[in-house]
C-alpha cells in the first residue's frame, strides 16, 4: 500500500519596489520560463482597474520585485472578473470578458492579447482580436488555454453580474488565440453527456495529455455546487466533446465556493484555495487528486506550517510547476482588499505501510522545506532542510553587505528532514539588529537562499 504524505507551508513575501493598489477580482497568469508573475485589472478601493503589473522571482528565493507594465496600442476598458491565460512560447497574455463596473455594470465580450506580457523582449502591446463572431458577453467565468493547438476554452459565468439567473452552462473554444497561426475564431461546443449545470465562478483546467477540460465548482445561483466534470475532446479537437463526472470519496466543505484553483500537471492534483462558505470569508485549502480521471479520486484538506494567508475571497493564485509552489496575489478580506503576496510551498512523499516500524521516509530532493519563519521575525526563528542523501550542510546567516553573522549548522548529516533554530545572535552580539538578513543553505547537491527580515 503506497499513500502519499503532502504538507503545505506558506510564507509571507515582501517584494522590492512599489506594490499595485490593493485590489480584488483580478486576473494573473504565471511565466514558468523567468519565473515571472502578470496581474491585470481587478477593482480598487477607487473603482475598476486595466493596469498591468509584473511580479519578478515570483517564487525565487532573492529578491522578488513589483514591475509595473506601460503596454503600447489599443488597451482594454477598466475591468473586473476577467479571465486571462498565458501563452509562454510567444510571451502572449489572452483577457477575456469581464464587466466594467458601472452602475449598473455591464458584461463584455470582448478579447485582447499582450504582446511581451512578462516585460522582456520588447515593448508590451495590446492588441484587440476581431473574429466574426464572439460568445455571450460574460463575466465570473472560467477559462483555460491548450498551448498546443493554441486554443482558449470558456466555460459559464453570468451575462449580467450579479444576476445569478443568468448564469450559463455553454462551453467556447478560440482558436488562434494568441492571435498568430491565422485569423482567431470561435466556436461553441455541443458535447453529449451531463456537464455541469449554470454556474459562475468555477474553476477551469486544461490536461494536455488526456485532451481533458477539468472544471470544478462553482456558485448554481446561490448554491455551492462542489462537483467536478471532465470535458473529453474539450479544445474541441479529436472528437465529439463529451462531459462526464468525477465521483470523489470525499467533498470540501459544503458550502465552499468562491475558490481559486491551480493544476498541476505533474502530480495530476487540482490544488483550491481562499473563498467563502455561507457570508464568511475562509482559509480553507483542498486537492483534488487525481484530478484528470485517471483513477479514483478524493478532495483532502491541507494541513499547513508556520502562518497562513488571512482569509479571503476573489484573489489570484497561480502555480509554478516546477517547484510546486502557488502564488496567491490580492484579494478582498473581512477587514477589506489586499496587496499581500503569499507562497504555499507543497511538499509531497510516499508513505509505505509496512509490518514493524515504518521506514523513514527518505526525500527525493535536497531544498529547504521549511524556509525561516516567521517572517518577518521577532525572536526565534525556525527552518528545516531536507537531504535527499547523506551530505555535508552548511546553514549560514549573512548581511546585506554579504558578511557572515552566524552560523546554524556546519556538517555532514544522513538523508532526511532537519530542523534548525536561529535565535538572533551573531559574532560579537548578543541579539542581531533589526533589518534584512540572507539565510543560506549551502549543501553538497544545492545551494538556496532565503531573504529574512528581523524587526525590533
Amino acid at each position: 500500500l503506497v499513500l502519499d504524505c503532502v504538507d503545505q507551508t506558506w510564507t509571507r513575501v515582501h517584494p522590492d519596489g512599489t506594490p499595485p493598489v490593493a485590489r480584488a477580482g483580478h486576473t494573473a497568469v504565471y511565466d514558468s520560463t523567468t519565473d515571472r508573475m502578470i496581474v491585470f485589472g481587478g477593482r480598487s478601493d477607487t473603482g475598476v482597474l486595466a493596469d498591468v503589473w509584473v511580479l519578478t522571482k515570483a517564487v525565487g528565493l532573492n529578491y522578488p520585485a513589483w514591475v509595473k507594465l506601460n503596454p503600447t496600442g489599443s488597451a482594454p476598458s477598466a475591468r473586473t472578473n476577467a479571465t486571462a491565460v498565458y501563452d509562454p512560447g510567444t510571451n502572449r497574455m489572452i483577457v477575456h470578458g469581464g464587466e466594467n463596473g458601472a452602475s449598473p455594470a455591464a458584461a463584455l465580450s470582448d478579447t485582447y492579447v499582450l504582446t511581451n506580457a512578462n516585460g522582456l523582449g520588447g515593448t508590451p502591446a495590446w492588441t484587440l482580436l476581431a473574429p466574426a463572431s464572439a460568445p455571450p458577453a460574460r463575466t465570473v467565468h472560467a477559462a483555460a488555454y491548450d498551448r498546443g493547438s493554441n486554443r482558449m476554452m470558456v466555460f459559464g459565468g453570468r451575462s449580467v453580474p450579479g444576476d445569478c439567473t443568468t448564469s450559463r452552462s455553454d462551453v467556447w473554444v478560440l482558436a488562434n488565440a494568441n492571435g498568430l497561426g491565422g485569423a482567431p475564431v470561435w466556436t461553441e461546443l455541443s458535447p453529449t453527456g451531463t456537464g455541469p449545470t449554470a454556474r459562475s465562478h468555477s474553476g477551469a483546467a486544461w490536461d494536455a495529455p488526456t485532451g481533458r477540460l477539468i472544471v470544478t465548482g462553482g456558485d448554481a445561483c446561490g448554491s455551492a455546487d462542489l462537483g467536478t466534470w471532465l470535458l473529453a475532446n474539450g479544445n474541441g479537437l479529436g472528437g465529439t466533446p463529451a462531459w462526464s463526472a468525477l465521483t470523489p470519496a470525499r467533498l470540501p466543505a459544503p458550502g465552499w465556493t468562491l475558490a481559486r484553483y491551480a493544476y498541476d500537471a505533474e502530480y495530476r492534483w487540482l490544488d483550491a484555495f481562499g473563498g467563502m462558505v455561507s457570508t464568511a470569508y475562509v482559509d480553507t485549502a483542498y486537492t483534488l487528486s487525481p484530478a484528470d480521471g485517471s483513477g479514483a479520486s478524493d478532495w483532502y484538506g491541507r494541513n499547513f506550517y508556520g502562518t497562513r494567508p488571512t482569509p479571503r475571497a476573489f484573489h489570484s493564485m497561480v502555480l509554478a510547476p516546477a517547484q510546486h509552489t502557488a502564488v496567491v496575489f490580492g484579494g478582498i478580506t473581512a477587514s477589506g482588499r489586499s496587496r499581500e503576496v503569499w507562497r504555499r510551498a507543497l511538499d509531497r512523499g510516499p508513505v509505505l505501510d509496512v509490518d514493524g516500524p515504518p521506514a523513514p521516509v527518505v526525500p527525493t530532493r535536497t531544498a529547504f522545506a521549511l524556509p525561516p519563519a516567521p517572517n518577518p521575525a521577532v525572536g526565534v526563528v525556525r527552518m528545516a532542510v531536507d537531504l535527499a542523501r547523506e551530505q555535508h550542510l552548511a546553514l549560514e546567516v549573512f548581511d546585506v553587505t554579504g558578511r557572515r553573522v552566524a552560523v546554524i549548522h556546519d556538517g555532514v548529516l544522513p538523508a532526511g528532514r532537519h530542523s534548525f533554530e536561529w535565535g538572533g545572535a551573531v559574532a560579537g552580539a548578543s541579539t542581531s539588529r533589526a533589518g534584512v538578513y540572507l539565510v543560506r543553505m549551502a549543501a553538497s547537491d544545492r545551494t538556496q537562499v532565503a531573504r529574512l527580515v528581523r524587526v525590533e
